[in-house]
C-alpha cells in the first residue's frame, strides 16, 4: 500500500491531461510503452532486492555493482526529483481549488497547503503513517471506482467511445506517443518505491509478491484510467487548467459526481505531496548520516522527525511558489519535466546494476533468490536501452528537459567531487567541523600512513634512512612546493613556525648598521616572541600596531619599511581576522630599500592563492596542521632560489652537512637546498 499509494500522484491526475494533449487517444500506446519499461525496471530491482534488501536499494545496487559515483547520482538525484515532486503536487492542488475558488490566486493555495504539509511532517512516524495511509487509500478506491464506471459507460454505450470521433485515433501523427512519453514515463515513476521499503520488509520471501502486486495493480490502475479517459472524453476537450477526471465525470453529467471527485483528487494530490515530502526528507537524512549531505540534517527533533532534513526537502514547495507567480500557465509542466531525469536516474542505475549483477552471480546464487527476473540480465540491457531512448527524445523534444537533466548530471558529478572527500575524513561523519584555522579534520589515510611508518621502523630498522627516510623530508617539501609555486628543491621541513624563522633570522648579522626588523602587532604571537627576543642579538624591532584588532593599513607598514630594515616577517593572512594583507606591495617596498620579506601563510596556503614565484616573495613558511590538514609536527620554509645558493644559515645541524654519515669534525660544510636549510633529525612519524 506504501508503494502503490506513493506512486499514485500527480502523473496520473493531472500529467495525462498533457499527455492526451501532446498525442491525443494514441497516449494508450505511450502508457503501454512506460508500461513494458516499467516491467523491466520491477523485475531486475525486484531480483537485486530479494539479494540485497536494503532501505538505501537503488543506491545500494550501485555502490555494489557499479561505481560510488552512481550511488551517489542516483540517491542524491532521487531526493532532488521527489523534492520537485512536492511542489508538482501541490501546484496540480492549486490548480484543483479553481474548481469551487476560481478567482482566488493559486499561490495562496500553494502557501497554505505547504505550511500543513510541513506541520503534519513534524508529527511522530506513528501518526504520519495513520494520516498517509488513508489518505492512499482513498486515492486508490477512488481511481479503481473511476475505471468501473467509466467501463461501464463505454460498455453499455450511454457514453460512445471517443478513440476515433475526432479525426483518428493518431490525431498528432504516427510520432505522437512517443513525444509524450515524458508524462507516461512521469506516471509510471513510484515502481522504484517498492524496492526502498524492502529494507522494512519481515523475509525475502515476501519481496517478490510485493514486486509483482505493486506492478500489476499500477499498470491495471495507470492503463485502464488512461483508456476511460481518451473513451469518454473528446481528447481536445481535456486540459491542464483541472483535472481530466472531473471533466470526464462533467461530460456524462453525473450529478455532483465532479465536485465530489475533485474533492477526492485535491486529497489524492496532497497525498502525493505528503509521501514525497516525508521520503525526501528521510532520503536527506539518509544521505546526512552516511556523510554525503551536511551532519545537521541527519539530527531529529523530540518527535522523532528529522526537522531539518524535512525543511531541506522544502526546495520544491519554494520551486512552485515561483512558478505559481511567473510561469502559472505552464507551471506544472515546468516542475514535472524538470524531476524526470532525477526520478529516471534510478531506473538507469537500477537496470545497468542489474546486468553487471547477473553477469558475477553465480549458478547457485541465482538459483537461491526468492524472485528471479523472467528476462536476465538481457532484459534489463533491453531496458536500459528504451530508458535512455525515451530520455533523449524528451531532450531533443523539450529545451526545459535538456537543460534540466543536463543540470542534473553536471551538478551532481560536481557534488560528488566535492562530497567524496568528505568520507576521507572520519570526524565529519558525526560533527560539523569548522575549525580548520587551529587544527585541520584528520584524513583516513593517516591510520594507513602510521601503521606504515611502524612496519617499516620494525621490519627495516636502520635500513629505512636510506631505503626511505632520508629522502622523505624533501619529497614532502617538494609537494608542499607545488601548492605555491615554488621550484623543487627550495622548501625545507621543519617541526614549527618558530624553526623556521629562526633559521631565517640565523642567516644574517643584527650587528651591522642594517638590523631593524619590522611586524605588525597582528603577527601570531610565537613569531612575535621569537623576534622581540632578537634584541638581544641587536635587532632593532619596530612593531606596527593595528587600530581595531582586524588589519593594519598597508600604508603605516610600507612607511615603517626603509633603508635600514632588514627583515620583515608578516602574515599572509591575519590568524585573528582572516584579514588578506597585501603581500605584493610589501614585498616591492622591501627590495626596493634592500630589505627582506619572511612571509607566513600558515592561514593562507589551502584557502586563498599563494605564489611564491610571482609575489617574487624571499621566504615563506607556514605549517601543514591546519587547512593542509597534516597534523602537528611539520612546517615548511621557503627560500628564494637564488638566496638559497648564498645563505649559511647559523641554525644548523647534521642534515645541513656536505658529507652527514662522514660525522665530521669541526665546521659544518654547507649542502645544497633544500637540506641546506635544515638542522636536525627531522620528524619522521609527521612527515
Amino acid at each position: 500500500m506504501v508503494a502503490v499509494g506513493g506512486s499514485i500522484g500527480t502523473g496520473l491526475l493531472l500529467g495525462s491531461a498533457a499527455a492526451i494533449q501532446i498525442a491525443g487517444p494514441s497516449v494508450i500506446l505511450s502508457f503501454v510503452l512506460a508500461g513494458f519499461i516499467s516491467w523491466t525496471v520491477a523485475m531486475a530491482m525486484g531480483e537485486l532486492a530479494s539479494m540485497h534488501p536494503a532501505a538505501g536499494s537503488f543506491g545500494v545496487y550501485a555502490d555494489l555493482y557499479l561505481n560510488q559515483w552512481a550511488g551517489f547520482i542516483t540517491r542524491a538525484g532521487f531526493w532532488a526529483a521527489i523534492s520537485i515532486g512536492v511542489g508538482a503536487n501541490l501546484v496540480a492542488s492549486a490548480t484543483y481549488m479553481r474548481y469551487w475558488f476560481p478567482s482566488a490566486p493559486a499561490v495562496v493555495w500553494v502557501a497554505v497547503f505547504s505550511v500543513v504539509l510541513v506541520l503534519v511532517n513534524l508529527l511522530s512516524v506513528g501518526t504520519y503513517g495513520k494520516f498517509e495511509y488513508w489518505f492512499a487509500m482513498v486515492k486508490l478506491v477512488t481511481i479503481v471506482a473511476f475505471i468501473i464506471i467509466g467501463g461501464v459507460l463505454l460498455g453499455s454505450g450511454r457514453v460512445p467511445a471517443q478513440y476515433t470521433s475526432q479525426g483518428s485515433f493518431f490525431p498528432k501523427g504516427v510520432m505522437a506517443p512517443l513525444l509524450a512519453m515524458t508524462f507516461a514515463l512521469y506516471t509510471f515513476g513510484g515502481v522504484e518505491l517498492v524496492a526502498v521499503t524492502t529494507g522494512e520488509s519481515r523475509s525475502t520471501a515476501q519481496i517478490p509478491r510485493a514486486v509483482r502486486w505493486t506492478f500489476i495493480i499500477l499498470t491495471v490502475v495507470y492503463l485502464g484510467a488512461i483508456v476511460v479517459l481518451v473513451g469518454v472524453v473528446p481528447w481536445n476537450q481535456v486540459g491542464v487548467a483541472e483535472s481530466p477526471f472531473v471533466t470526464t465525470f462533467r461530460s456524462v453529467r453525473i450529478p455532483a459526481a465532479s465536485a465530489l471527485v475533485n474533492f477526492v483528487i485535491l486529497t489524492a494530490a496532497l497525498s502525493g505531496a505528503n509521501a514525497n515530502l516525508y521520503a525526501a526528507s528521510r532520503m536527506l537524512f539518509s544521505l546526512a548520516r552516511t556523510g554525503w549531505a551536511p551532519a545537521l540534517f541527519g539530527r531529529l527533533n523530540s518527535a522523532g522527525a528529522p526537522k531539518l532534513a524535512l525543511l531541506g526537502s522544502s526546495y520544491g514547495i519554494v520551486v512552485a511558489l515561483v512558478l505559481e507567480k511567473w510561469a502559472p500557465a505552464d507551471a506544472f509542466v515546468y516542475i514535472l519535466s524538470g524531476a524526470l531525469f532525477g526520478l529516471m536516474l534510478s531506473w538507469l542505475v537500477s537496470l545497468a546494476a542489474h546486468f553487471s549483477f547477473r553477469r558475477q552471480a553465480t549458478p547457485e546464487q541465482l538459483a537461491s533468490l526468492p524472485m528471479r527476473s523472467p528476462i536476465g540480465g538481457w532484459g534489463s540491457v533491453l531496458g536500459l536501452a528504451l530508458v535512455s531512448c525515451a530520455i533523449l527524445k524528451t531532450w531533443w523534444d523539450s529545451r526545459i528537459s535538456l537543460v534540466s537533466g543536463v543540470s542534473y548530471l553536471l551538478l551532481l558529478s560536481a557534488a560528488y567531487a566535492v562530497l567524496r572527500y568528505r568520507s576521507e575524513f572520519p570526524i565529519l561523519e558525526h560533527t560539523t567541523y569548522l575549525i580548520s584555522n587551529s587544527l585541520g579534520a584528520m584524513p583516513r589515510g593517516v591510520y594507513e600512513a602510521m601503521k606504515s611508518y611502524a612496519d617499516t621502523w620494525a621490519t627495516r630498522g636502520v635500513r629505512a634512512w636510506e631505503e626511505s627516510w632520508w629522502m622523505l623530508a624533501a619529497d614532502v617539501g617538494d609537494q608542499i612546493g607545488a601548492l605555491m609555486n615554488a621550484p623543487k628543491g627550495s622548501v625545507s621541513t621543519h617541526q614549527n613556525v618558530t624553526t623556521c624563522q629562526a633559521v631565517v633570522a640565523s642567516c644574517f648579522d643584527f650587528s651591522a648598521k642594517r638590523n631593524k626588523v619590522v611586524y605588525s602587532d597582528l603577527n601570531f604571537p610565537s613569531v612575535m616572541y621569537f623576534w622581540e627576543a632578537q634584541r638581544a642579538c641587536g635587532a632593532r624591532v619596530h612593531m606596527v600596531k593595528t587600530d581595531d584588532g582586524v588589519s593594519v593599513p598597508t600604508e603605516r607598514l610600507l612607511d615603517a619599511i626603509d633603508e635600514q630594515t632588514l627583515l620583515v616577517p608578516i602574515s599572509h593572512v591575519i590568524f585573528r581576522s582572516a584579514y588578506i594583507n597585501d603581500a605584493k606591495a610589501i614585498v616591492e617596498k622591501a627590495h626596493k630599500v634592500g630589505a627582506h620579506v619572511v612571509l607566513d601563510t600558515f592561514q593562507s596556503l589551502g584557502t586563498v592563492p599563494v605564489d611564491v614565484q610571482s609575489l617574487n616573495v624571499d621566504f615563506a613558511c607556514g605549517g601543514v596542521l591546519k587547512w593542509l590538514c597534516g597534523g602537528p609536527g611539520v612546517a615548511y620554509l621557503y627560500v628564494r632560489p637564488d638566496l638559497g645558493k648564498k645563505l649559511a644559515p647559523r641554525f644548523t645541524g647534521w642534515m645541513a652537512h656536505e658529507n652527514p654519515f662522514g660525522f665530521e669534525i669541526g665546521p659544518i660544510r654547507y649542502t645544497d637546498p633544500p637540506y641546506r636549510f635544515m638542522n636536525g633529525t627531522p620528524h619522521i612519524p609527521s612527515l
